[in-house]
């Protein structure tokens, strides 16, 4: 059989899948040099969807007459180190 090894995996994982932005990527596969097989492979794609981003407002209360208070959210689904600064909320009032 020669000195070649063939070896495989079921799963493998890309050790750069969550610095990718969301979009399509081609997946391809590479082979060491074996003595006895022509090696042909293909070119598989990846498709990395948006993660989901829940902005929860919160209630607020006033008196007629008076300035509105400050309008806050809550942001949770924040991932791969993003944090709230990448967020721009805009709050209005409709009535």
């Amino acid at each position: 059989f020669g000195s070649n090894n063939l070896t495989y995996a079921t799963k493998g994982y890309l050790s750069d899948t969550k610095t990718n932005d969301v979009g399509d990527y081609d997946i391809t596969t590479s082979v060491n040099e074996l003595k006895n097989y022509d090696v042909k492979t293909n070119t598989a794609k990846l498709h990395i969807n948006k993660a989901a981003l829940f902005v929860n407002t919160d209630d607020k209360t006033t008196t007629y007459g008076t300035v509105d208070k400050a309008f806050t959210s809550d942001i949770q689904g924040l991932t791969n180190g993003d944090d709230a600064s990448i967020v721009n909320l805009t709050y209005a009032t409709k009535g």
